[in-house]
Formats: structure tokens, sequence, C-alpha cells
């Protein structure tokens, strides 16, 4: 295999390019010809390849990534000589056969290639220390003891699964912490790649964005190894990628990319070797109607028909791959990892604006990723979100509780000093063996809200394992609202699950509550589902704006369980009302600009745009008609927040529970400020998210 470390020539002699050895280019002969005494012929220089072709177009540095705080590097550079060894072992015995099937290039030539460039080696580093957090320390001792060696030919697959399953130790904080330390210091290198004309790292800094865009996308399940830490969303991962392709084109231009082409290092939208037939519409079976369904109904242009067209087509090929087991796991990884950058620009744009279809080809994306887990641990409970139940646990275990966590069984959580966990499955016999074997005091559900039929079924195992106290999963809006109900058919299926423990409670012990905390206001800034977009800061207002609704930060849910338990003889058998606060939307939109003030900058006017709120429910009916259910449901979320006619808010206003639980109302500033940081800062070292 080619080695990088070094400059390639392009205007050698004849004799040195035959023998492929690097030319000096002295003249009139250069000194290997001079050497062995030998004519030293030079060839008219040709002219370099794609030439002609225009430059390419650096892609606009996202807010997000470039308004990154400093971070303080001289930590990294004096502090962790011992770490950064301990490191670059993890990459060479373990990551760098975790990801991908050119181990030999990573495993050799990259780290060869890192000594010399600094955003490569950092880029490195952050991946194998996220992989360590993910071990736990008790991996260092088994490899000391040589319980993880292995032979050279050992299946990559099972070198990355011993990676991970040699140890059950609980995760190790401070390795993901350094993890983050080392992926925003190569953020801070990649910013000044993408702003600089650079040929002689160009590799360097291409191959360094391939790792963080990798580290981007594995770190979505991040939420499931350390809950007090802020994450990042899908939009970094899109967004990296764009970032990867730009720097691929640069490459190619500026010294072409035989080297890495030979590695299997394919990310870019150079041809795979599938060739144009990948593009074809016949090779989107099994998924050929994500093109189809609905479309008489989108506007939809040939741009945008090309851009879906080329998406299903390649998920359809990693599909097919994963499906006749053609497609190695970590080959599979890989190609999902770099579908983004794959794709044309199109696509990207069309998931930033939340279009619904390609929305679902995005959400087809990550199943495949899901079939894969088994044997491609990163990407294991990236296809899950858990956030509400996490919330609560971390709030429980903060107290003196023995807390118990019901999980399925492919969940990455594992017990700690503080929490106990059971993988099992759903099945009623299983819960109630489970509950059975633990007998505790107080059940929560977390999970599967919508669904009637489970909710009953873990009520009956705790009837029948006489567990004396039930908290139903509500934690949103009022499911006793029958309007709600019609627009949001799930909080129909809540509401029958509160009436059957109503009446479970005067045929047996059973105690219960239940408890409606408004949306869930910080992920719904943060996602953009309500209208307003911080990363444009821009704001599409329903009404008029001074629709007074409840609303709560993430962590709310877990305040309000832990002042349940401390006065339960107060509220049980009750459905309550706890809202974090009760606002609008022009209190929201004038925090948001305050906010884009405290950097020391001027003060932001946002742009706002005036919708009729009753467009909006039209509109959700339409796209629901259409085929488009989750689209329609953020519309119908809007109506439920902004349409006074709704009445969602009355309960909230006349019944407020949060005296009676001992509690002081959230503060909108202090939301909105922590939505900043994380949509800024993605919880950066120093910026206050640790």
């Amino acid at each position: 295999m080619p080695r990088l470390n070094h400059k390639k020539t392009r205007d050698g002699c004849r004799r040195c390019k035959a023998r492929k050895v690097k030319c000096d280019e002295g003249k009139p002969r250069c000194s290997a010809c001079a050497r062995h005494n030998v004519p030293c012929e030079y060839l008219p220089p040709a002219p370099r390849a794609r030439s002609d072709a225009p430059a390419p177009s650096r892609p606009a540095m996202d807010p997000a990534i470039s308004s990154l705080p400093s971070v303080d590097f001289d930590k990294l550079n004096n502090l962790y000589p011992q770490l950064e060894l301990r490191l670059m072992h993890q990459w060479t015995a373990h990551t760098s056969q975790s990801f991908s099937l050119s181990v030999d290039f990573w495993r050799y030539e990259a780290p060869l290639l890192a000594m010399n460039h600094r955003v490569l080696l950092d880029a490195m580093f952050g991946l194998a220390a996220l992989q360590s957090s993910r071990q736990g320390p008790t991996t260092y001792r088994r490899m000391a003891n040589g319980d993880t060696t292995r032979d050279s030919h050992q299946d990559p697959t099972t070198v990355a699964r011993l990676g991970y399953e040699s140890n059950m130790d609980p995760v190790n904080r401070d390795t993901l912490l350094d993890a983050r330390m080392y992926w925003h210091r190569a953020m801070s290198e990649h910013q000044t790649a993408l702003s600089a004309q650079f040929k002689e790292n160009s590799d360097a800094a291409y191959l360094g964005s391939v790792l963080m865009t990798l580290h981007a996308l594995f770190v979505l399940s991040e939420l499931q190894h350390d809950p007090a830490l802020q994450i990042q969303d899908v939009a970094t991962w899109l967004r990296l990628s764009e970032e990867t392709n730009y720097l691929n084109d640069v490459r190619m231009q500026a010294v072409g990319g035989e080297a890495l082409d030979i590695a299997g290092i394919q990310f870019g939208r150079s041809a795979l070797t599938e060739g144009d037939q990948q593009f074809q519409q016949d090779q989107g079976q099994p998924f050929t109607s994500l093109l189809t369904f609905a479309e008489d109904y989108e506007a939809m242009t040939p741009t945008d028909r090309s851009a879906y067209q080329q998406a299903v087509a390649y998920i359809s090929l990693v599909y097919n791959g994963i499906n006749d087991a053609s497609m190695h796991p970590l080959e599979a990884c890989y190609r999902l990892a770099a579908m983004p950058s794959r794709l044309p620009k199109r696509f990207t744009e069309q998931v930033e604006m939340r279009t619904p279809r390609a929305m679902v080809i995005l959400a087809h994306a990550f199943a495949l990723m899901r079939l894969v887990s088994e044997d491609v641990l990163w990407l294991r409970g990236i296809a899950e979100d858990n956030r509400l139940s996490t919330n609560i646990v971390t709030a429980l275990t903060s107290s003196d509780l023995e807390v118990h966590l019901a999980t399925h069984t492919q969940s990455l959580t594992e017990s700690t000093s503080t929490l106990t966990v059971h993988k099992t499955d759903s099945m009623s016999s299983a819960l109630t063996s489970l509950f059975q074997s633990i007998q505790p005091e107080i059940l929560f559900s977390t999970q599967s809200a919508g669904s009637h039929n489970y909710q009953k079924s873990l009520i009956d195992a705790a009837i029948a394992t006489s567990i004396p106290r039930f908290i139903a999963a509500e934690w949103s809006h009022d499911s006793s609202n029958e309007v709600i109900q019609d627009l949001l058919p799930p909080y129909k299926e809540r509401a029958r699950v509160i009436t059957y423990l109503r009446e479970q409670a005067q045929i047996s012990k059973i105690e219960w509550t239940a408890v409606a905390t408004g949306c869930d206001l910080e992920r719904a800034l943060v996602s953009g589902n309500l209208g307003f977009d911080v990363k444009w800061q821009s704001a599409t207002v329903h009404g008029n704006g001074a629709e007074m609704f409840a609303a709560s930060s993430s962590a709310w849910p877990g305040t309000v369980a832990i002042a349940m338990l401390k006065q339960w003889n107060e509220i049980k058998n009750e459905y309550l009302y706890v809202p974090g606060m009760l606002t609008n939307a022009n209190e929201i939109l004038d925090m948001l600009q305050s906010s884009d003030g405290e950097d020391g900058g001027m003060r932001q006017k946002w742009e706002a745009d005036h919708v009729d709120v009753k467009e909006s429910r039209r509109e959700a009916d339409s796209r629901m008609e259409r085929g488009f259910p989750d689209a329609a449901m953020f519309l119908m979320e809007r109506a439920v927040l902004f349409d006074e006619e709704v009445g969602a808010v009355k309960q909230f206003q006349d019944n407020d529970g949060k005296q009676r639980l001992r509690l002081q109302a959230e503060r909108l500033e202090v939301l909105v400020r922590n939505v900043m940081l994380e949509v800024k800062h993605h919880g950066n070292g120093g910026c206050g998210c640790d």
C-alpha cells in the first residue's frame, strides 16, 4: 500500500516513475539516476486531473460549529503524555478495527500520517477515547493479562465486539470527557482547514474530517452512556459530512486521491465502485415506495426527485447487502456513516428542513443501523430515544433510593453503584417474574405511553406482584382533554390507561398517580418543532403569540418525580397538573433575542412570521390524508399549544400542582440559555455544560 508520509511528486523522471520511487527532480539528472549512472529523461508535464473543473465551493460554516468556544489546549499539550500513549494503544489494538474493513490502513498508515498532522491525531484520540469510555477501566487490566489478544487474521467484527464485551464496568465518564476535549480540539483544526488553502496537509485534513464525522454519528447514542452530558444531534453529523465532501474535492484537485481510494476511504461524492447504476430506481427495491407514496400531493422538483432516488438506492444497496449477507457488518456501518457525504447536497437540505419524505428515508437508514448493531456496537442505541426515562432515572439515582431499571434486552445501559439494570422482554410473564424478584415499592412507567395494551400489562403485573404504587407514563399534555385526544390519537390511549387505573384502584390495593407537565420546551426549541429556528434566528409564530401554554425543561419530570415520592399521601389516586412554567411564543421569542446578545455581541433581531393557527390545523389534516403522519403531528402539536379553542392550558392554570409538591416554577431565561448553549456549542468543554 502506498505510504502517505511524504509529499507526492508528479513531475519526476521516467525511470523513477517506472521504479515507483520518489524523484528529487534534479536537473539535468536527478540524484537517483546520477547515482546509478544512467540517462535521466523527463516527460513533458501533464495537466493535472480535473484542472478544468470549477473550484469546489466551501460549505457555509455552521454557526453551531463556527461559534465553538476556545478549549484549553495547553492542558492537552502538557498534561497527558501517558493518556495519549494509552489512546494510541487503544487506537491500534481496538478502535482502528471497529468501524471499517480498511483495517490495515487505519491501523498502520493513518497513525504515521497523524504524527505530522495534529488534526488527524486529535480526531483519532477522540474516537479512541470515546470507545474507551464505553469499555471501562477493566479493559486495560485484562489487556495486560493477555485476555484480549488476538490473531492478526481474526475477523474485525469479533475484535470490535471483544473491545466492548471484555468488561461490564460502569462507563468511564472522565474518559468520555477526554473524548469530547480531543474532538473539539480536532474541530478547531478542522475549521482552519476549511478556511485555508491547504496542499501539504490535504490528506490529513480529509481523514481527520472523516473520523470526526464518524464520531458525530457514534455519539448519538451517548445519552445511554452518560445522561448528565449534553449530546450531539443528527444535524452535526449531516453538516460534518458536507464539509468532509468539500475537503475531499479540494484534496482531489490538489494532490489526487489514489492512495486513499485504494485504501477504501469512500467519503465524498466521487463515484462508488457500483458506479452510476446504483442510482437507478430499479435498484431501490424494496424501498421504491418511499419515492411514490403521496407524490401527487407534493411539489417535487427534478432536483428533489433525483436526490430522493439516489438516497433510496443507497439505503437499498446497504439493506440488500445486509439481508443476503453479502455485505460485511463493518462495511454496512461505514457506508451508512458516509451516506450524507455520498448523496446530493439537496438531500441534506431536505432533512434539515424536515421534509417528510427525506425524514422517512433517513429513518430507514437508522433502522438499518439497528440491523447490524449486534455486530457493530458503535451503532447500538443510535436509533432509540430514552430521554424521558433517563431524566427520571437520573433524578432518582441522585437521591438516597434503591433504583432498578427494566429495559429491553439490547439496551446499552449497564448497572452502576446507584442503579441496577434488568434487561428483559416486554412479555407479561417476564415482567411478573422480574417484579416478583425485586419487589419494588413503586413502579414508574416511562415507555410506550401511547400503547394502552402495554401499559395495561404493566399495571396487571404490578397488581399480581403486590406492588403498592404505580406512576403512569404521562409527562406531557393533558390526556383527559377530549379535543387533544382527537388531534393527537395517542392521548386517547393514555386516557384509557388512566381510566383503567381508576377502576383497579377501586378493586385492588394499588395506589396510583399521573402527572401532566406540558410540552418539553427545551427539546422543542432545539429541534425547531415549535417554529423557532435557533440556527437561522427566525421564527414562525402561530396566532398572535400571546396564547399561553404549559411547558417545562427536559429535566423537570425528574424533579417532579422526586417531589411526588415525598408527598405521596397528599397526591395519591389523582391526576396532577405540574407545569414547569406557563409562557407564550412572544415571551420565548423575546428571550431568544436577548440571549443572542449575551456573548458580548449586539442583541439580534429575529425574523418572525405570523400564521393563522387554524391554517396550521388544516395543513396538518391535509398532510395526514396525503400519508405524512409525522409531519402532521408536528403541526397538530402546535395547534394544541397555540389554539385557544383547544383549551390545553386551562387545567394547568386552574389546578397547578406545584404548590402541593413544594416546587418552584422554572425560569424561562434559564431554559433558553441552556438551549442556546446546546445548539451553539453542543456541550463543549469550557462552555458551562460539563
